[in-house]
């Protein structure tokens, strides 16, 4: 796993820790011009 998507888990705990729900997002694809590229992670707040 790299920094990136290590740095992307240790922030939802944080999140949830402090009574956040969150989504964890996969890019599995991209075509044409994308602001992220596949396999990178992603988290939302609900």
């Amino acid at each position: 796993m790299d920094s990136v998507n290590l740095e992307v888990l240790k922030a939802s705990v944080q999140w949830i820790e402090t009574g956040h729900r969150v989504l964890l997002v996969t890019v599995v694809r991209t075509w044409g011009s994308s602001p992220r590229p596949a396999q990178s992670s992603r988290l939302r707040t609900t």
